[in-house]
């Protein structure tokens, strides 16, 4: 019998072809006495770098008593059952990859398999380009530019009730220390709108007071919590009537001359200096509804139209 054997694995050298083996020596290379085609079945998804967990939820086991037997077995023995067995390329060629995972891990081998996720290491798990996880880009930038105009609409709250309001409220609504708080902005910052308001700005102010106060606490829910497209519409609204008021007043900071106007009694700024002092305490109302506008309109978020049922 051993003859026979020895002649033939002479025969099969003499014409290139693997000599014969041991059935215990076979089984060990092929993972256990698993065929060749199940043993690809089995390690297709495995020693892959793109695994993540939902890939071995897709694959894992239908039956429990299957997952669990796997988890018995200990991680990392060596011998033929936890072997992994022979995997092939895509030209078709035989190779055999060692049983370490990354980080030098030596993997279980049931994890060899794809039955169940193997670990990864926190730098690997949290790239967002292996686990199509994305963090920032087009959400992040949106999500912030909305927590900028929510801080915009709830500090607008205040000033418009204990500031802007009382040059057209009763005097008798605020308190003394509120009322020398503006008399004191008004001599520091030369404003003579507020000091000597005229009849055109009361205007502005009362629509304010009717229009924009109410919304201020709406737009700072929407975008406090993000994603609702329903502010859209009043908030482009606002952002429009907002910034048509401010360009009267800011064209009456730069051009009037204060000094010959009879409406503001002389008040207001005298030098360019003052002058530029002063607007820059109100742009930021005129580009922050410019960039509001520009937002709503441009962003594709909510530039979609959401689906009635």
């Amino acid at each position: 019998m051993d003859e026979m054997k020895e002649r033939r694995s002479d025969e099969r050298k003499r014409q290139g072809e693997q000599p014969l083996r041991s059935p215990a020596r076979t089984r060990c290379r092929r993972g256990g006495g698993r065929s060749r085609r199940r043993a690809e079945r089995l390690n297709v998804h495995a020693h892959r770098p793109e695994w993540s967990h939902a890939a071995a939820e897709q694959h894992r086991p239908r039956s429990r008593g299957a997952l669990h037997s796997q988890l018995k077995r200990p991680a990392g023995r060596l011998c033929s059952r936890s072997r992994p067995a022979c995997r092939f390329s895509a030209n078709g060629s035989r190779r055999r990859h060692p049983q370490v995972g990354w980080g030098g891990r030596r993997v279980s081998d049931g994890a060899s398999r794809g039955l169940f996720p193997r670990r990864v290491p926190a730098n690997v798990a949290s790239s967002p380009a292996r686990l199509n996880q994305p963090i920032m880009g087009p959400l992040g930038a949106r999500r912030g530019l909305e927590w900028l105009l929510g801080f915009y609409f709830l500090t607008h709250i205040p000033i418009t009730l204990l500031m802007d309001l009382q040059a057209l409220l009763p005097r008798d609504l605020y308190p003394v220390e509120l009322r020398n708080l503006r008399q004191w902005y008004t001599e520091e910052f030369k404003d003579p709108l507020l000091q000597n308001p005229p009849m055109w700005f009361k205007s502005f102010l009362f629509c304010e007071l009717v229009f924009q106060l109410p919304f201020f606490p709406i737009a700072t829910y929407a975008f406090f919590k993000g994603g609702c497209r329903w502010i859209r519409t009043p908030a482009v609204i606002y952002s429009v009537h907002t910034m048509t008021t401010l360009i009267p007043i800011l064209s009456t900071f730069l051009f009037e001359d204060f000094s010959k106007a009879s409406c503001f009694k002389g008040l207001g700024p005298k030098t360019f200096h003052e002058r530029l002092f002063l607007i820059s305490v109100y742009t930021p109302y005129f580009l922050i509804p410019l960039i509001l506008l520009l937002f709503l309109l441009r962003n594709p978020y909510y530039k979609e139209k959401i689906k009635k049922k």
